[in-house]
């Protein structure tokens, strides 16, 4: 193992705690990321000496732990390379940050003759909000699917697009294929034909450099979990241009201004969808999350997911009979199945072996059912990940192979 990656392996208490920083192997990076010392102990450290609620009392610990949260707001917009740090915007996240889209913007901007579209690829919490918003305005929910190399084909997409489309949701990159979608290109044909975009940056967020300023989405989300940050906090960032368009989703004490006993004022962006307190600690551990990537940087962390996925990649091609369910230009997302073995087989044994993968649906059952594929394997690679690692699993793949098949 390179010194590097020897040295990050000791970043993280999850190695340590089970004591198996030289055995343990965990390739579900794409599901959650695991979670440094230093982004645990700011959690820790607000909850034992300053837990207090946010924008609400005017003693000490208060309003530190307010400022606290805006610097993060901060820290989001300068990691995403955006001004906009009055849309950036705390929610649970991805799958919340795309419901507040949906029945914020879509639903009050949506007529019966509308259209939405979506590629073939996306994770449900990318469908499934425009599958019940389509239905409650009697509007049409359409897909785009792929090319034969597995990359989106923009020709079905353009084809596809009339009059009457509205709005466009597509992941960045893909959580099966790992395709690093053209989403500048998209961004600026669908702008040009008024068509609003959303982003979902779940698996791009932590693996290249985002730079907003230049894509300029009406939408972006990812959430924390999946960047070496806390669970149950995401972010949704909403372009400047159509801020005065989104209405509330939830309501209650902090996104309001004033209220009687028969209306209500709203407090403007971002307050205006942040009602109740939120999660403080979580926010405070996203802070600590960006500085730890920012630490190895962004342009690092490329170099070396790349190098240990095109040696994942290539390795398994030499193995008879795998399937790699892969896409030309590619992230750290590796899908295969192998012949006449079942996915969840392969994963059960794998345990065993303490190598922990994904298998199933992946949340992208249209995709699978496109591809005719029941179930994969799913290795997800980041950059405390090594060659040797996969060296590993190749060669239990192989025994796994030998035992089942006799």
């Amino acid at each position: 193992m390179p010194y590097f990656q020897k040295q990050i392996k000791k970043d993280f208490s999850f190695f340590q705690y089970k004591n198996t920083a030289n055995s343990f192997i965990y390739f579900d990076n794409a599901a959650t990321s695991l979670t440094p010392k230093s982004v645990i102990n700011s959690i820790k450290k607000y909850y034992s000496t300053y837990s207090s609620n946010i924008h609400r009392g005017v003693y000490r610990s208060s309003m530190i732990v307010s400022q606290m949260c805006e610097e993060t707001r901060h820290s989001v917009a300068y990691f995403l390379k955006t001004q906009d740090i009055d849309t950036i915007v705390f929610t649970s996240g991805v799958t919340e940050s795309i419901n507040i889209v949906a029945y914020t913007f879509i639903l009050n901007n949506i007529r019966k003759e509308n259209e939405v579209l979506i590629a073939i690829t996306e994770h449900h919490s990318n469908i499934v909000p425009w599958q019940r918003i389509c239905k409650k305005k009697k509007c049409k929910l359409i897909s785009f699917y792929l090319k034969a190399n597995k990359i989106l084909n923009w020709k079905d997409l353009v084809k596809k697009l009339s009059n009457h489309t509205k709005f466009i949701s597509v992941s960045h990159i893909s959580n099966i294929l790992g395709i690093n979608n053209d989403i500048r290109g998209l961004i600026q044909y669908a702008h040009k034909k008024g068509i609003f975009v959303l982003i979902d940056g779940a698996q791009s967020v932590s693996h290249a450099s985002i730079n907003l300023s230049i894509m300029k989405p009406d939408f972006y989300v990812f959430s924390s979990h999946k960047m070496y940050g806390p669970t149950g906090l995401g972010v949704l960032y909403i372009n400047q241009n159509i801020k005065e368009s989104i209405a509330n989703f939830h309501t209650g004490g902090g996104a309001i201004k004033s209220v009687n006993i028969n209306e209500t004022v709203f407090m403007p962006l971002p307050q205006k969808l942040e009602p109740g307190t939120p999660n403080i600690s979580g926010i405070i551990g996203l802070k600590s999350a960006i500085n730890y990537i920012n630490t190895i940087t962004i342009n690092n962390i490329e170099k070396i997911e790349l190098h240990i996925m095109n040696y994942a990649e290539n390795l398994l091609k030499k193995m008879e009979n795998v399937n790699l369910i892969t896409a030309f230009r590619k992230s750290c997302i590796l899908c295969f199945t192998l012949e006449k073995i079942h996915p969840h087989d392969i994963t059960t044994i794998l345990n065993e072996y303490k190598i922990a993968i994904r298998t199933g649906f992946l949340c992208a059952e249209p995709l699978l059912n496109y591809l005719n594929i029941h179930s994969i394997n799913r290795m997800s690679i980041v950059f405390y990940n090594t060659v040797n690692e996969v060296k590993r699993i190749y060669y239990i793949l192989k025994k796994i192979k030998w035992i089942l098949r006799k």
